[in-house]
């Protein structure tokens, strides 16, 4: 069974985030004991959908949502728009795909400092 039929080219970010909102992050009673649901958005461009929608969506089931741009093609504003606020916590960005693994200690730690103030 696929998931996710990739059937156009581009990128459809809104299109992503809500179709992990839906079926990832489903109110099923397992995902429904979960507390901490946690989103990464890993984007190189501008999306061609609308991402606000979506990713206000997201953070309205309590999902804490992180924007992170890839390379010199991202757009600032959107991946704010994106991400939980404030975007100096939840936006991050990476020269390249090879360097993306460097973020995972910083979202760990913003994770923590973030749970231990709620």
């Amino acid at each position: 069974m696929k998931l996710f039929d990739h059937k156009c080219s581009g990128t459809k970010t809104g299109r992503a985030i809500k179709f992990a909102v839906d079926h990832v992050f489903s109110a099923s009673q397992r995902v429904s004991q979960v507390k901490n649901r946690i989103a990464v958005v890993v984007t190189d461009g501008k999306s061609q959908d609308d991402v606000v929608d979506a990713s206000m969506d997201a953070r309205a089931q309590g999902i804490t949502v992180f924007a992170v741009g890839v390379g010199n093609e991202i757009t600032t504003s959107e991946l704010i728009s994106i991400a939980n606020k404030p975007s100096s916590t939840y936006v991050l960005y990476a020269q390249d795909y090879t360097t993306i693994d460097r973020l995972r200690d910083s979202m760990e730690q913003k994770l923590c400092e973030g749970w231990k103030t709620k």
